[in-house]
């Protein structure tokens, strides 16, 4: 199971309850987003224009948008 399974598998009103208790980021939505988009884009493109592509619809840089996918594509904790 990877972070991306994990937070898809919490319910929405707990990930809300999470985040106003610091335990998560506010920014847990928009990772959710980003990553959603660029596997959008996986299938319809490579994954160098998939980063492109990305990093342009959500104005962040190809990096950053690396570190999200990345991030969320690690294996989740025990």
């Amino acid at each position: 199971m990877t972070i991306y399974d994990l937070i898809k598998s919490i319910p929405q009103d707990m990930l809300t309850r999470l985040v106003q208790a610091k335990v998560i980021t506010p920014e847990w939505r928009r990772s959710v987003l980003v990553y959603d988009y660029f596997q959008k884009m996986c299938q319809e493109t490579g994954r160098m224009d998939a980063y492109d592509r990305t990093g342009e619809k959500f104005y962040m840089s190809d990096e950053n948008v690396r570190r999200i996918i990345r991030k969320l594509s690690s294996p989740a904790p025990a």
